[in-house]
């Protein structure tokens, strides 16, 4: 059998033995690099605060991370959710035990957040980033009932609608847009308005029974399929809210992937699920960005925030929950889209 170093071999067989300095060493330096992550504890994803209101983050380390070898913790913070937004450093400390650290946002709307921890050895180890929305100190809660909901669907016929487009020569961007939107719409207007498809999202959206959505016809298809939602006129939204159904219990986490696109498009409810040229993704969390948590509250809601300037009159939204022992699946009964005043 090889040894797991043939230097520290090489050594006991020319020393005796490896020099205790070595192995101090050596230990260290395996403790540093491979157990130096570094996560937010708290605050939950997309947690609301008032304008003003200071904000504790939570550290949370490997629990073999050696805490002697830590240099500093960094939380950085930038607005919006776009990740190549800059950010900056609203927080720092040495202390080799920080539980915390401290900030208040410096304006309303939604923020991005992380922690960058600092070894002694100069390496740096970035946490998930973790979204929070800060509203004004005035605000009231505005919704908009949706005019018109559907599924919206990504392949007919065991063939992608892309793939159906692929044939088509173009000569530039706009006109390779316009072919492709030409070739979808027959394509997918048939199933858009199938009286099946929107009897299962109207009754999502109502309200009226969550239970019908639940087998192999309903939410369950959520995650290859989207719903689009027609609020009947371009207007502001700052949150999207999902309401659990009432068998999930109270204050249970829910994991799992999601996005959210807006459109201003007259109909893109006949464009591909996966479109650029109809929709615009103003939130995505899961798949390969990083694993999306979202928590529920006692009274079973659970808010997604987007940008402070997102206006649309059309909203998609592709999600695919469990809660934490995987017995729910795309269970929801209702989807609410709000507004604050005063922003």
């Amino acid at each position: 059998m090889w040894p797991e170093s043939v230097f520290e071999e090489q050594l006991r067989a020319r020393l005796g033995a490896v020099p205790a300095w070595l192995s101090s060493r050596a230990d260290s330096f395996e403790a540093i690099t491979r157990y130096s992550q570094i996560d937010i504890d708290s605050p939950f994803g997309d947690t609301a605060l008032r304008e003003g209101e200071q904000l504790s983050v939570s550290v949370r380390l490997h629990p073999k991370f050696d805490r002697g070898q830590m240099a500093r913790v960094r939380l950085h913070a930038a607005r919006g959710h776009d990740l190549d937004v800059e950010e900056v450093i609203v927080a720092e400390s040495s202390d080799q035990n920080v539980k915390a650290l401290s900030w208040t946002p410096s304006a309303t709307g939604a923020w991005r957040m992380r922690l960058v921890l600092v070894n002694s050895l100069g390496e740096e180890t970035t946490s998930e980033p973790v979204y929070i929305f800060v509203q004004p100190l005035e605000a009231s809660v505005t919704y908009a009932k949706p005019a018109d909901a559907w599924l919206q669907p990504r392949s007919l016929d065991h063939h992608g609608i892309s793939q159906a487009s692929a044939k088509i020569v173009y000569l530039n961007a706009a006109q390779y847009g316009s072919a492709v939107r030409a070739r979808e719409k027959p394509l997918v207007r048939n199933t858009v308005n199938d009286y099946a498809n929107r009897r299962v999202a109207n009754r999502l959206i109502d309200n009226l029974s969550y239970s019908v959505a639940t087998g192999p016809a309903g939410l369950r298809w959520w995650g290859v399929k989207g719903f689009v939602f027609d609020l009947g006129s371009h207007q502001p939204i700052h949150f999207v809210e999902l309401v659990a159904p009432q068998d999930m219990g109270p204050g249970k986490d829910s994991f799992g992937a999601f996005y959210v696109q807006v459109s201003d498009d007259p109909e893109p409810q006949y464009s591909y699920t996966n479109s650029d040229f109809a929709w615009r993704t103003v939130r995505r969390m899961g798949n390969a960005r990083n694993t999306g948590r979202i928590r529920f509250d006692s009274n079973g809601r659970s808010r997604i925030y987007l940008p402070a300037d997102t206006q649309a009159r059309f909203v998609r939204l592709v999600i695919h929950t469990l809660d934490s022992r995987y017995t729910h699946e795309g269970n929801l009964s209702e989807v609410r889209f709000g507004t604050f005043t005063g922003m």
